[in-house]
């Protein structure tokens, strides 16, 4: 019943240019929905939206609103189709409304120069050279974790001064490189002898992985004193925010790989290095000499 509508909803979701990813996630989904109510119905029109709202809660109680979400859009993205086929006039999941998420938690700060500089000192004297290239391209690129992992050697283009990084929504964003980042990466590749493909290496000699850059990141933090735990989150906070301080909102944008500067605006914060200009042109501060 439900099974055979599958496969023609799959290759109607590639022809919508849906991500692999997505696509991978939607068929996740559905094959586990299929599974249960292939046999709890002899018709498409016998399912109903309470029972798809009953199937989704038991199936996320207690679990993340992400889940939640996805199980939801996938459901009404399959009987959308249905109804776009005219298998049904209606589609049950049309009422399903996708999860609250909880209200943000504290956005991480900024690290101020003496605590980026505490990082690198640190860092430089790491027994894996990898440490301090990491740092160091984290703090002049505000990359993501993610990001990181997916730099390979044939993205770097010291010709040009860039790095090519593929970002959410497969495209590919040049981020521009500082002279001093580029000799720490030229460097590092010159005392390699390795053919593995990635830019950084773990200290076994494998690719680059989200584990080994998390737990690098907390150990160098832990030993360069900071009071909050370092992530690759905090260090583009931290880039958004001295970006927009000596180049603009619009400059910040554009490096950072945003479209929209309401977006780059969640990562920057407001330093001293900003404000203090602004508050001693108060007229009660200039009148204290």
């Amino acid at each position: 019943m439900l099974t055979e509508y599958l496969e023609p909803f799959y290759e109607h979701s590639v022809f919508r240019n849906v991500s692999p990813k997505t696509l991978s996630s939607l068929k996740g989904q559905l094959q586990e929905f299929t599974r249960e109510f292939t046999f709890k119905f002899n018709s498409l029109i016998d399912i109903q939206s309470n029972d798809l709202l009953e199937y989704v809660i038991e199936k996320c109680n207690g679990k993340s609103a992400d889940l939640y979400k996805a199980k939801v859009w996938a459901l009404r993205q399959f009987f959308g189709f249905l109804v776009l086929k005219g298998v049904l006039d209606i589609s049950p999941a049309k009422v399903l409304k996708h999860a609250k998420y909880p209200k943000r938690k504290k956005l991480p700060s900024y690290l101020r120069k003496e605590e980026m500089q505490r990082l690198l000192e640190v860092s430089a004297v790491a027994e894996h050279p990898a440490d301090f290239l990491l740092i160091s391209l984290l703090l002049v690129t505000g990359l993501r974790t993610s990001e990181v992992v997916g730099c390979y050697i044939s993205a770097y283009d010291g010709q040009h001064g860039l790095i090519r990084i593929k970002v959410k929504g497969g495209w590919i964003r040049e981020v521009p490189l500082t002279d001093a980042i580029m000799l720490f990466i030229d460097d590092y590749l010159h005392g390699r002898s390795d053919d593995n493909p990635h830019l950084l290496l773990t200290p076994r000699g494998g690719g680059c992985t989200t584990g080994w850059v998390q737990k690098t990141l907390r150990r160098i933090g832990q030993e360069a004193g900071l009071k909050e735990n370092l992530t690759s989150r905090l260090l583009r906070h931290t880039f958004a925010t001295h970006a927009a301080d000596r180049l603009g909102t619009d400059m910040a944008k554009t490096l950072m790989g945003h479209s929209r500067s309401s977006t780059t605006k969640v990562y920057m914060h407001l330093s001293p290095a900003r404000y203090r200009p602004i508050t001693n042109q108060h007229p009660h501060a200039r009148s204290i000499r």
